[in-house]
């Protein structure tokens, strides 16, 4: 890789991003930033490569758009020889961070620099200097609950609550429960109580519906009726409206058997 050129480059050659990462840009914050550059001029060069002639922007869109706002001519610009290595060159010196992205906006940088590092997120989270577990939540964002996505990236809700949203197995009560943290700010800790008892809930409704279809399908029991309706000595089921429900112990009944027993054979009855 060649070494990058540090140049002042005339603002009408530069060319912005095609595909800008930044979704949202707070037109209020880009006014204080033109401000800023107004008095004290662009302090971290953009990073450009050659295009057809003239100069496309890899990073420093913010920077490039404040400094139109503020009239500027000419910009120091850091020219990579091509976007791969311009690419590189950006994550090495944090410039994703620099300019404040959101989780989402991160998200979709990762998912475009993934193929330059074979689909490998080992190899992308070592070129930009952070953990696995890091860029995998920022992807994942892009495959959970859409809405909670644009609530994300409208930074309408934190990261946290994000993540904790997107734990929500029913998408009715995850949209419900968006919604009530957007209205009322809700906190991680809280949206993550309402996933718990939510989750739980569904979970719980599932079981019962399963035993209750176990249940429904086994067939019943066959019941022999001399196991309910049987005298206690004889053993006999005939006639159970003249059996009688009365308590005796087990040792009770064993010498009550042995009387009667005696009894019937002094009288010489079976």
């Amino acid at each position: 890789m060649k070494k990058p050129v540090l140049r002042d480059i005339a603002l009408d050659s530069i060319d912005p991003p095609p595909a800008p990462i930044r979704a949202h840009m707070d037109t209020t914050e880009l006014a204080e930033l033109a401000r800023s550059i107004s008095v004290l001029g662009i302090i971290e060069p953009l990073i450009v490569v050659p295009d057809a002639g003239r100069y496309k922007v890899i990073a420093g869109h913010r920077r490039y758009l404040a400094a139109i706002m503020a009239g500027l001519l000419r910009v120091p610009c850091v020219i990579f020889d091509e976007q791969h290595e311009a690419l590189d060159g950006v994550q090495l010196h944090d410039n994703l961070y620099r300019e404040d992205l959101n989780a989402v906006e991160e998200g979709r940088k990762f998912q475009s620099m993934l193929p330059s590092c074979g689909d490998d997120v080992d190899t992308l989270a070592g070129l930009i200097r952070q953990s696995r577990g890091y860029v995998e939540d920022r992807l994942l964002l892009l495959t959970g609950d859409a809405e909670v996505c644009d609530a994300l990236a409208a930074r309408q809700i934190s990261f946290a609550v994000a993540k904790e949203l997107n734990k929500v197995n029913e998408q009715a009560m995850r949209r419900m429960f968006l919604t009530a943290a957007v209205d009322g700010g809700a906190t991680a800790r809280l949206v993550m109580g309402w996933r718990v008892r939510a989750n739980a809930g569904a979970r719980a409704e599932e079981i019962r519906t399963e035993r209750a279809a176990a249940a429904a399908e086994a067939p019943a029991p066959a019941t022999d009726p001399a196991s309910i309706f049987a005298c206690f000595y004889c053993q006999g089921s005939e006639n159970p409206h003249d059996l009688q429900l009365f308590y005796v112990h087990s040792s009770c009944l064993a010498i009550v058997r042995r009387l009667l027993a005696g009894a019937l054979a002094a009288a010489g009855k079976p």
